[in-house]
């Protein structure tokens, strides 16, 4: 599948994917994250790039909007079984924070080459590998 899209600031992406790839590694990812606990951005957006040839940007943008959906999706239910009730001013402390640095995260990013942005997502990576080490040993 062919895709052509022209950004709000003007800027052209094309770029091709197998949407069948995309299902699977849409599952893949789904399952891996939940198991893990997780967000799935750590999977999704190397796979988008790597695999289904997404510019960098689309591929943060597509994570981002997929882990809005799935974080909006279990806060509802997590309030609806009353799970959610003793972190409430938290998470909407945390939804506050999303609302706000989202886009300014957005337009930083439009200035930013999509080799660096997969980059620091790799440094941001390591940093928690290294810190997940530390508390296990």
């Amino acid at each position: 599948m062919v895709r052509d899209l022209t950004d709000i600031e003007g800027i052209r992406y094309v770029f091709s994917y197998n949407p069948i790839t995309g299902l699977i590694i849409g599952l893949g990812v789904g399952f891996l994250s939940s198991l893990l606990g997780i967000g799935g951005g750590i999977i999704h957006v190397p796979a988008l790039v790597q695999i289904l040839n997404y510019p960098a940007h689309l591929a943060t943008a597509t994570s981002h909007f997929m882990l809005a959906i799935m974080s909006f999706s279990g806060s509802v239910i997590h309030l609806i079984t009353g799970a959610l009730n003793d972190g409430l001013i938290e998470s909407i402390m945390l939804g506050a924070g999303v609302i706000i640095g989202a886009p300014i995260g957005a337009r930083l990013s439009n200035k930013i080459h999509g080799k660096w942005i997969i980059r620091s997502l790799a440094a941001a990576l390591g940093l928690v590998g290294i810190r997940i080490l530390f508390t296990i040993l």
